[in-house]
């Protein structure tokens, strides 16, 4: 194949590019059989059938903003219960994978499981470039028999047998081509029988039987030896004056007789499949439902249980902090072993701790400067404030059953001097900050911390100072 400008139109007019492989020329033995004397047969062979989609069965409206609709070309379904009695089909479109499978899928195909192979613009072999571009396209016949002698050769003994999906080979003589466009059969030009394109003004007058005519015209080649000779001889022509005739509506009538009862039995069973398909989906989006509803209960019942672990953990932290209160009211040698065993910090709740791991440096200063200007130590703190020796760090197990390791690290910074004597002490002048930061290891309402500390309704660890009442 000779390489052309990728620039060169094939059709300048409706802007179709000549394809970059070129056009092959005519195989050298295809004209010799073709010009053969055509030879009529006694019984009836099988043809292969190639079927075009767009413009030769179907309409399609090209408006982009509406759906993509598909409009049957009348005696569509007549024309496929004769081939499906009589020949072998296949479909050839130019068009891409996706809009083949919509055509089919949409114009209401009947019988698609005795439909031989569905080809696409794929099978067409074309270069990258020509692929997605309007570019001419050429059905080359030879790719269908190739392909189709292929499987034939690895086929079973028994379907190369009379009546066998094998038995024919396929070439020139037994093989014919429907299409709307006689540019696309270049390749086997005595092969193709060129349809009128079945555009809008046809549908709109509703009264086209070009594919009568295509089944009368089928119904001469298949008692013919050597259908390319006699195509070449006898080319479908749409205007002859005989599809005028009475006698083309007679022997029409009877051809399309026989397969009404088919047709009838064809649809009962596409229903029995619409309503089979239907009750699928149904069924799938109640179970889509079901499934979305125990997955929301589900959420539901996790988030509870988190709360009131969460909500647990809370009033345990709470408990804690009030009976270290009353603990650290007692002297030393006046508590009992288990008073003795409370630990002399409270874990703060993870909103304040991410507020310290923020700031933890400026606090550590800071409490180190307020604990240098208060004099508080290592022993006990101020106001007879005895506070535990036992260090406290992470490796001392948590009283919280929330802590996880992940906190760890932050424990760890607690339970340094300077915090462990700030906690033990009563009457540290913190600032304002850390004053807060410490609230939640007490106060169980924020808003009232300044209420609670003006009337002393504080029973805290952290307020327990100023209220000399505290128990």
């Amino acid at each position: 194949m000779t390489t052309v400008d990728e620039n060169r139109y094939y059709d300048e007019a409706k802007k179709i590019y000549y394809p970059l492989t070129g056009i092959r020329p005519l195989a050298p033995d295809y004209m010799s059989v073709a010009y053969q004397q055509p030879v009529k047969l006694t019984t009836p062979k099988k043809p292969l059938v190639i079927l075009d989609l767009n413009g030769t069965l179907f309409y399609s409206n090209d408006d982009f903003y509406k759906t993509r609709t598909y409009i049957k070309r009348p005696y569509f379904v007549e024309l496929l219960h004769f081939l499906y009695a009589n020949c072998r089909v296949m479909i050839w479109s130019s068009a891409t994978r996706q809009r083949v499978q919509n055509m089919i899928s949409g114009g209401g195909f009947v019988g698609l499981d005795k439909m031989d192979r569905v080809w696409n613009r794929e099978h067409l072999q074309l270069c990258y470039k020509d692929f997605h571009r309007k570019v001419l396209t050429l059905k080359d016949l030879e790719f269908v028999w190739k392909e189709i002698e292929g499987e034939r050769s690895k086929a079973k003994p028994g379907h190369l047998l009379p009546g066998g999906r094998y038995e024919l080979r396929y070439d020139q003589t037994n093989t014919i081509l429907i299409d709307d466009s006689p540019h696309k059969s270049q390749l086997q030009p005595h092969n193709s029988m060129i349809v009128p394109d079945f555009d809008k003004d046809r549908v709109q007058s509703g009264k086209d039987d070009e594919l009568l005519k295509v089944v009368h015209y089928i119904k001469e080649l298949l008692y013919q030896d050597n259908v390319s000779a006699y195509m070449r001889t006898r080319p479908f022509d749409t205007n002859s004056g005989y599809y005028r005739s009475d006698q083309f509506r007679s022997e029409v009538a009877i051809l399309t007789e026989i397969p009404k009862g088919k047709q009838k039995k064809a649809k009962k069973r596409e229903a029995r499949k619409a309503v089979l398909e239907k009750e699928k989906r149904e069924m799938a989006i109640e179970k889509a439902e079901a499934e979305r509803l125990l997955a929301a209960q589900e959420r539901k019942r996790r988030w509870a249980e988190e709360a009131r672990q969460i909500e647990e953990a809370r009033a345990a932290e709470m408990h804690l902090a009030a009976r270290m209160a009353k603990v650290a009211g007692l002297p030393m040698e006046l508590r009992t072993p288990a008073q003795r065993a409370l630990p002399d910090w409270v874990v703060p709740t993870w909103r304040k701790q991410n507020l310290y791991r923020d700031n933890l440096h400026e606090q550590q200063e800071h409490a180190k400067a307020s604990i240098d200007s208060t004099g508080v130590d290592g022993g006990a703190g101020p106001s007879g404030w005895a506070m535990s020796r036992t260090p406290v760090g992470p490796s001392r197990p948590s009283t919280i059953s929330h802590v996880r390791d992940h906190k760890l690290q932050l424990l760890a910074h607690l339970s340094s001097p300077p915090f462990r004597y700030w906690i033990a002490a009563r009457e540290v002048n913190l600032s304002k900050q850390l004053s807060r930061f410490y609230l939640d290891l007490c106060c169980s309402n924020q808003r009232d911390y300044d209420y609670q500390r003006r009337t002393g309704a504080c029973r805290c660890r952290h307020h327990f100072g100023q209220n000399s009442d505290a128990t």
